[in-house]
């Protein structure tokens, strides 16, 4: 049994150093390293004369440039359209995104007003926004007053010109039951020069603090990722990154993300794109620099772009290819199958906190063949605790020997050293997938269990569920110590253990709380269970005896 204290010990351990390092550290992006600038490819005109004509096009692009004091007495309007989903308003400045609000009563705020993800600041933080520059200037400027030229029920057009350029933004609801919005931009070159430029996209989301969730070191705050082609979703979490201009070939994806909800931004074609953060007091967001590149006389282009602003819906975010935006860690495949049980369950009873508890029931089930042949042979190695107790009087401080002949004991009784340990080891990818299942599930989020747990994906508010937790952890202790145990060893189980598990639990989703709570009730019944049928004594006269020890 005294294996048995040392393997609990030992897992136990083990969860609170991964909580522990999950909370304090998390997973590391790949170093981002700051490529070298890529070589401008130049045009290969005919003669001097073609050379001269380009030259004159970019000095007179530099007379486009408008003072933003000419915006001062335009006046702003703005525009809505809306799905199932949220309301999207847009202004005319930029063409951009003014406010983006979620709908549904999932998606409220602790005030009862509908969450917003896109919310206005000042007209220079207007996400969506468009800038076209040169080598040397911003020859079109993100708060450019726009033309309203089409609105209907799920599409908007803005149009822009000024002497030789016209811009066209197009935004699109494709699905109404879902989180996707289309963006196309058309750039014409109305002069008979061909001109050449770059862009600037800013995507700027609201640091709204009820999206947050607490976890034992702090916030989860926003960080900017990025995608390149052919890879996984990096996320920065390094602050001293933020400040450095992020450039890599062949992205595919870019945006900002927090733990339950995600802002990307995904584009037609892959490309070199540099990343710069825009970080301020009530707004956190990126701008995206493209390359530059050349536009020919009378000349078209276009880009598309997916814009996700939303929930980290598995299904949701299949649509713009990001599913790998939601954490999971190295036990992905073990905490997809266990969302997707929980997800099953909801749909029966309609409460995620029951959801949890039926979750943890079938768990526990699909575990005990494991949780049994640990048990058996944690009994069978206190069976041969009287024939261990006389090896060692028999051959003292003889350590071979001694080992030689306890293997040999254990070999003729049938009995593995390891039998106890193996069983808890398998069944710890499933405990930490259940970890990382239940703190990223934003299905969680603003959903109440009964009584005063009214956010399963926030702490609980009077630390109700971690406390008890530690108790229950302190009488799961008294009942399992054996008689003889080392004093010293038995009373930093008894003690200690509770109570830093109960603080680690403090801060948590009281989602997860509430699993590990059932949990370890459970396994307080299952070990008796099992051992009062290993020694022969009825259950409830062995469960009795337990509590009376």
């Amino acid at each position: 049994m005294e294996n048995q204290k040392n393997v609990i010990l030992a897992v136990v351990i083990s969860a609170l150093i991964f909580i522990f390092w999950n909370s304090m550290f998390g997973p590391k992006p790949v170093p981002v390293a700051q490529q070298t600038q890529t070589t401008k490819k130049q045009e290969n005109l005919d003669n001097n004369q073609a050379k001269t004509s380009v030259d004159e096009n970019k000095k007179e692009l530099a007379k486009v440039v408008i003072d933003e004091k000419e915006f001062e007495n335009i006046t702003e309007e703005t525009f809505t359209i809306e799905n199932k989903k949220f309301i999207v308003e847009f202004s005319n400045f930029g063409a951009s995104v003014k406010n983006l609000t979620l709908k549904g009563k999932k998606y409220r705020d602790k005030a009862g007003k509908q969450l917003n993800l896109i919310q206005e600041s000042n007209k220079n933080l207007y996400s969506y926004t468009f800038a076209l520059k040169d080598k040397e200037n911003i020859f079109l400027k993100n708060i450019t007053p726009y033309q309203l030229v089409k609105k209907t029920e799920n599409e908007i057009v803005f149009s822009y010109t000024h002497l030789n350029l016209q811009i066209n933004k197009t935004y699109s609801i494709i699905n109404d039951n879902g989180y996707l919005i289309k963006l196309k931009v058309e750039i014409i070159n109305l002069q008979e020069q061909p001109i050449s430029f770059g862009y600037n996209l800013s995507l700027i989301a609201h640091d709204n603090t009820d999206t947050k969730r607490e976890d034992p070191m702090g916030d989860m705050i926003k960080n900017p990722v990025y995608r390149v082609l052919g890879e996984d979703i990096e996320r920065v979490d390094d602050k001293d990154d933020w400040k450095k201009s992020i450039q890599k070939k062949n992205m595919k994806i870019a945006g900002v993300d927090e733990r339950y909800f995600t802002y990307l931004i995904k584009w037609n074609k892959a490309d070199t794109h540099t990343i710069n953060v825009i970080e301020g007091k009530k707004n956190f967001g990126i701008t995206l620099s493209s390359e530059p590149f050349q536009l020919d006389s009378k000349g078209v282009i276009s880009f598309e772009y997916d814009l996700y602003n939303g929930p980290k819906i598995l299904e949701s975010l299949k649509e713009i290819e990001s599913e790998g935006v939601i954490d999971y860690g190295f036990v992905a495949v073990i905490a997809k199958m266990i969302l997707w049980l929980l997800l099953f369950l909801y749909n029966f009873v309609g409460n995620y906190g029951v959801a949890l508890i039926l979750l943890t029931l079938v768990v526990k089930m699909a575990l005990y063949p494991l949780t049994k042949s640990s048990y058996i042979s944690m009994h069978k190695m206190k069976q041969l605790q009287p024939e261990l107790a006389k090896l060692k009087e028999k051959y003292g401080s003889d350590k071979e020997k001694m080992g030689r002949e306890t293997m040999a004991l254990y070999n003729k009784n049938g009995v593995s050293p390891l039998g106890g340990c193996l069983p808890m080891l398998l069944q710890m990818p499933i405990w930490f997938g259940l970890y990382r299942a239940i703190q990223n599930s934003v299905e969680l989020y603003n959903e109440p269990f009964m009584f005063w747990i009214k956010d399963l994906s926030d702490k609980d508010p009077f630390y109700i569920l971690p406390i008890s937790l530690g108790l229950l952890m302190f009488v799961q202790q008294k009942l399992s110590t054996p008689m003889g145990t080392d004093q010293m060893q038995a009373k930093v189980m008894l003690y200690t253990l509770p109570v830093v598990f109960a603080f680690f639990m403090l801060m948590l989703p009281s989602g997860l709380v509430l699993y590990i709570w059932v949990n370890t009730l459970i396994t307080i019944f299952q070990q008796k269970y099992i051992n009062s049928k290993l020694d022969g004594v009825p259950y409830f006269k062995y469960l009795l005896s337990s509590f009376k020890k």
